[in-house]
């Protein structure tokens, strides 16, 4: 609007310098048109990798969910030692199995750490060797498992894919060992899952990498600049007064910049080159919190198992067999009655019976005279 508000000055010192510009604003309305179509055109495709990698993260997350959900129904479950026929207590998991879903909770946790930490700047310094020390102090890893991340033969920012490794081989051993129990099916759906979440946080570093030619966005800003800055040149000699160039001028470049701040705000879903300056990012830190309350969800859901397994077997599940379309008002209400008849007998008869029972207590104690 400064700049804006010096050429508005000038021509009117310099009014005759204007039949020099005759014709120009039909040469800035082409060039508007085409920054117009470029930008909007850059917008869009800015804001697709934003929607890209916000569905890659949530399908990530998601997948992870399901790896938790399929071990937690088909780990080995057990009744309680101290349940008995008259009170019957629902089955937990095995204790070797709770160990095993105790442990995967926690390789997710960390693999999805170590995942966001490889293509995000806010997260990468725990990839470095403090970092990774860190991780131990707080609990996530232990010694020997830091040593073999590090030691690993591979870049700092591909350690995750050794924490999926180490997922897919507990998921194998415990199968194995009969503490998840499931056949070929079972398996061939885990695998599918974990196939599925390599493919996911790939594409993340995929659509990072090949966001956008460098080349694409200086044109775009140059376009915009060339047009903010003569759009005095042309408004002045067209006949527009100074307050109303002055006042166009501010409000094109607020739509027009802010546009093109925008889409590349767009091309940092991850806030990693500051272009929003941290303003509505995809924020890591709720993935990550999302993603840990998911591993544990799924074991904790399913603590207690509510029907018998032998009952399923002998086709015994009356006691939790109910209407389909629930108990309806008036059958509550005689049930209530009924409660409340039988309630009553019972305490109409307390009375009684122990009336019979010291008359009985008389005739055993005087029953020789």
């Amino acid at each position: 609007m400064l700049f804006a508000s010096l050429v508005a000055a000038f021509f009117n010192l310099h009014p005759q310098l204007t039949k020099h510009l005759t014709g120009f604003n039909i040469l800035w309305a082409q060039l508007l048109s085409v920054t117009t179509f470029t930008l909007t055109f850059f917008l869009n495709t800015s804001y697709t990798l934003w929607r890209t990698c916000y569905q890659h993260s949530r399908r990530l997350q998601g997948r992870l969910n399901d790896l938790g959900l399929l071990l937690a129904s088909h780990s080995s479950r057990e009744i309680p030692s101290n349940s008995t026929a008259a009170d019957p207590l629902p089955a937990t998991y095995s204790p070797a199995a709770r160990q095993l879903l105790t442990l995967v909770g926690r390789y997710v946790r960390v693999f999805n750490l170590l995942v966001y930490a490889s293509f995000t700047r806010s997260h990468r310094p725990l990839l470095t060797p403090r970092g990774m020390r860190r991780l131990v102090d707080r609990g996530l890893l232990t010694a020997s498992e830091r040593r073999a991340l590090v030691e690993a033969d591979v870049p700092a920012t591909q350690r995750h894919n050794s924490l999926l490794l180490w997922v897919t081989r507990l998921v194998v051993e415990g199968r194995r060992a009969g503490h998840l129990v499931g056949g070929a099916g079972f398996e061939m759906a885990v695998l599918d899952k974990i196939h599925v979440i390599r493919c996911q946080y790939g594409a993340i570093g995929d659509a990072l990498a090949g966001r956008m030619p460098l080349a694409y966005a200086h044109i775009v800003q140059v376009l915009v600049d060339v047009v903010l800055w003569l759009y005095p040149l042309m408004a002045f000699p067209s006949g527009m007064g100074a307050f109303l160039g002055v006042i166009g001028t501010g409000l094109l470049t607020m739509f027009y910049q802010g546009l093109f701040d925008l889409a590349k705000q767009f091309l940092d879903p991850y806030d990693n080159e500051n272009y929003g300056q941290g303003d509505d990012p995809l924020c890591v830190d709720t993935l990550v919190a999302e993603t840990n309350a998911g591993s544990v969800r799924w074991m904790n859901g399913f603590e207690e198992q509510p029907w018998e397994e032998e009952k399923v077997a002998r086709g015994e599940l009356e006691d939790v067999l109910l209407p389909r379309k629930g108990y309806s008002p008036a059958f509550l209400q005689q049930k209530a009655e009924e409660e409340a008849l039988r309630a009553a007998e019972a305490a109409a008869a307390k009375p009684a019976g122990g009336a019979g029972g010291v008359l009985e207590a008389g005739r055993g104690r005087f029953g020789s005279c």
